[in-house]
């Protein structure tokens, strides 16, 4: 059976993954605050723990009541800490006295962000143009035409037809 999280060893998490070089050699990011707990938990995102302050887990509004409620469901364990600890990690930030350690997503290659894409011809782009990219591509092409004939593409074009 697993042992409960102790709230020291979520603290020391939460610290370590302040820096970016924290955050990739554990491979998890903290959150702060009700709300982004909230959203981090409909979304699915992967949290591992979320540590709360003691003065809020003694006596939660119906609003944190909800959210311990869904981290049990989600099976996400809950880890009480003081509220000294707690107020120290979120810097006196007062945004609902929650902390939340999230796994950061795999890095996904290119190819596979990519799936199926693939490289088609100029041809192929010119059959599927419409008559609005017809018309810009032809009027782009007559004033390249015009100021490659003076041989300076600094020289204004007047607007004159040829």
């Amino acid at each position: 059976m697993n042992e409960p999280l102790r709230w020291e060893s979520v603290a020391e998490m939460v610290r370590r993954v302040v820096s970016r070089q924290g955050r990739r050699r554990s491979g998890f990011y903290a959150i702060e605050g009700t709300r982004l707990v909230e959203r981090a938990l409909r979304a699915g995102a992967p949290l591992t723990a979320v540590l709360t302050a003691e003065r809020l887990a003694a006596a939660p509004d119906p609003r944190h009541r909800a959210l311990f409620d869904a981290l049990h469901l989600a099976t996400v364990p809950l880890v009480v800490a003081p509220d000294a600890v707690v107020a120290e990690l979120t810097e006196g930030r007062d945004l609902g006295w929650v902390l939340g350690l999230v796994r950061l997503p795999q890095a996904v290659a290119l190819d596979e962000l990519l799936g199926g894409v693939t490289a088609v011809s100029y041809t192929h782009l010119r059959a599927h143009e419409t008559v609005l990219d017809l018309v810009c591509r032809l009027l782009l092409e007559k004033k390249k035409s015009r100021m490659a004939v003076g041989h300076s593409w600094l020289q204004p074009w007047d607007g004159a037809e040829a």
